[in-house]
């Protein structure tokens, strides 16, 4: 749909499955090397914050532009967008809280 059948766009599981690991490693590193070092504030919250921002920024226009509906209500019922929002908070939330012990844990041994 993006492409307007101009370009094919891979559909196999094997390519999704790719696609949000290689995502989601990109949006770790983002975490880690460019919010990380600038946002003061303790990594609980501050996972919270980047899983809700990137959530609704798929909710609202990645989805949508694919043709999946407002997060992606077209194909999933409201349990189902509830777990997608859970899923992509823990999503966020765990790495955050490992990224700061794994930082602690390396200035204790400076």
């Amino acid at each position: 749909m993006l492409t307007g059948g101009a370009l094919p766009v891979p559909a196999s599981v094997v390519f999704r499955t790719g696609f949000h690991i290689v995502s989601g490693l990109a949006m770790a590193l983002f975490y880690a090397f460019a919010l990380e070092p600038w946002i003061r504030v303790p990594s609980w919250p501050c996972g919270v914050l980047f899983a809700t921002a990137v959530w609704l920024i798929n909710a609202f226009i990645d989805l949508p532009t694919i043709g999946e509906g407002i997060a992606g209500s077209r194909g999933l019922t409201l349990a189902g967008v509830a777990w997608f929002a859970l899923a992509h908070t823990l999503f966020f939330f765990v790495p955050t809280i490992l990224f700061d012990r794994v930082q602690s844990v390396r200035a204790a041994n400076e």
